[in-house]
C-alpha cells in the first residue's frame, strides 16, 4: 500500500514542500533557504605606498615647521640675537617674531596630528591637511623643502590607489 500512512515508510513529518514546518528541528544536513555557512570577515585592504608616502612627507613637513616655529619664537632669547637684528637693519619687531613662530608652531603640530590621520585614508584629513599647510606655504615660499613636501604628500595623498584603498576599506568595515 502506498500513501501517505504507508507501514513500511517510516513517518516523516514534514510539508509538502520539503522542509520541516516550524518547532520541528532540521534533518541533518539539512541549510535553510538562504542559509551561508559562517565564513571569516574579509581581510582589510592593503594601505596603498603612495599613502604612507604622503603621510611619512607630512609628518616631516609638520616637524620641520614644529621646529621653525619654536626657534623664532624663542629668537629673541638666543645669544648674539640683538647683534645680529642690528646687522642686518632688519625692521621685524620681537613681537612679530614671537607671533610668526607660535604661528608656525600651531601649524606644525596640526599638521603632525592631520599627517598621522592621513594614513586611515580619511578623506577629511587629507583635505584639511591640505588647507591647513597652505598658510606656513605662503611664508616659506623661499624655502624648498617645505613647499615641495606638501606638493608631493598633496599629489600622493589622491592618487587613484588610495581612492581604491578608501573605498574597500569602507566596504570592508
Amino acid at each position: 500500500m502506498s500513501g501517505p500512512y504507508d507501514p513500511q515508510q517510516p513517518y516523516q513529518p514534514w510539508s509538502p514542500g520539503g522542509y520541516p514546518p516550524p518547532g520541528y528541528p532540521p534533518t541533518a544536513g539539512y541549510q535553510p533557504p538562504g542559509y551561508q555557512p559562517w565564513s571569516s570577515p574579509p581581510a582589510p585592504p592593503n594601505r596603498p605606498g603612495v599613502l604612507i608616502a604622503a603621510g611619512v612627507l607630512w609628518l616631516l613637513n609638520g616637524a620641520f615647521l614644529l621646529v621653525f616655529g619654536v626657534i623664532t619664537a624663542v629668537a629673541d632669547r638666543l645669544p648674539g640675537f640683538d647683534e645680529a637684528m642690528r646687522e642686518r637693519d632688519t625692521e621685524i619687531t620681537r613681537d612679530q617674531l614671537l607671533t610668526i613662530g607660535i604661528t608656525g608652531a600651531v601649524s606644525g603640530a596640526l599638521i603632525i596630528a592631520l599627517g598621522i590621520a592621513v594614513f586611515s585614508g580619511a578623506t577629511w584629513a587629507r583635505v584639511l591637511v591640505m588647507v591647513v599647510a597652505v598658510v606656513p606655504t605662503a611664508f616659506l615660499l623661499v624655502l624648498i623643502v617645505f613647499p615641495v613636501f606638501t606638493i608631493a604628500a598633496s599629489v600622493l595623498q589622491f592618487l587613484p590607489s588610495v581612492g581604491r584603498y578608501v573605498r574597500a576599506k569602507r566596504a570592508g568595515g
